[in-house]
């Protein structure tokens, strides 16, 4: 492939799709690691713990990613917090999210599963045990730190030509929402030019980006689908379509 130059970068919050087979890894990890947290559902607490008869928070996590994972992660909070990657843009499910809720920062950690929700072990409170929680809580929307990244982050990718002969085509694949999406542009025409590449959801005109191809005729944008019915379009510098691109993109967990 042609080195690519970032011309422009999108970066749209809607909270990837895999092309690759790494990015598929990604995705397939994370939905187990969740998948594997629900099963320990109404897990009594129990300090220190990590098996099915008792755990706390951070073994939940240890308990969890070693099954899933094979990993041996910290068992206290703040090595924990340490040993995570700093996030930067959007929680994914799979991620670590951290409080202080002892005033020893950090001091209780959960699993985020999407949709502002996370499983934890719950020492105190309404319910006790392994529960599912609201970020949008204000006790934990208060006490939130940092979150961390344990599995990292592999883009999905997907090349869109630019071609004299207009092109459409829908993607039979699955596409997870809240995940990063790379999209390749590349045009099939001798010099480079303006594009104008448009976004549409379940038929509605979100927006739409004018950029100019590199000298290699490539350019790079970055797209974070939302759940829903997605349309992209290309068109050339006198607003003739050129290529589109169909595809449903799936709820996270």
């Amino acid at each position: 492939m042609k080195k690519i130059s970032i011309l422009s970068l999108l970066l749209i919050f809607a909270f990837p799709f895999a092309k690759t087979q790494a990015a598929s890894n990604d995705v397939s990890l994370r939905t187990r690691i969740v998948k594997q947290a629900y099963n320990f559902l109404e897990t009594p607490y129990r300090y220190g713990g990590t098996e099915r008869t008792g755990m706390d928070c951070s073994g939940l996590v240890y308990r969890v990613f070693y099954d899933i994972a094979g990993e041996r992660l910290p068992r206290q909070v703040d090595s924990l917090y340490a040993y995570g990657k700093k996030i930067y843009g959007n929680l994914v499910p799979g991620d670590l999210v951290f409080f202080n809720t002892t005033g020893r920062v950090p001091s209780h950690v959960g699993i985020y599963i999407g949709k502002m929700r996370f499983i934890h072990a719950a020492s105190e409170g309404r319910e006790t045990g392994v529960i599912i929680s609201s970020l949008s809580e204000n006790y934990y929307k208060t006490r939130m730190l940092e979150p961390r990244r344990i599995i990292p982050l592999v883009y999905g990718e997907i090349e869109l030509k630019v071609g004299v002969g207009y092109k459409s085509r829908n993607l039979e694949r699955y596409v997870p929402s809240g995940l990063p999406l790379r999209l390749y542009i590349h045009s099939e025409y001798p010099e480079s030019q303006f594009i104008i590449i448009s976004f549409l959801r379940e038929g509605n005109f979100l927006f739409s980006r004018r950029i100019r191809l590199n000298t290699d005729n490539y350019s790079l944008l970055w797209f974070i689908p939302a759940e829903g019915n997605w349309q992209i379009s290309i068109e050339d510098q006198e607003r003739v379509i050129r290529n589109t691109l169909s595809f449903s993109a799936g709820r996270d967990q």
